[in-house]
């Protein structure tokens, strides 16, 4: 079950989909 209070991994995901979004918009405006 989920727990209200969410562990770093939860924080994690979020820098790593953060950073994907970043070398996405790098990688479209690259080219």
């Amino acid at each position: 079950a989920l727990r209200p209070i969410i562990p770093d991994n939860a924080c994690i995901l979020c820098l790593t989909a953060a950073a994907g979004t970043e070398l996405a918009d790098a990688y479209s405006s690259d080219t």
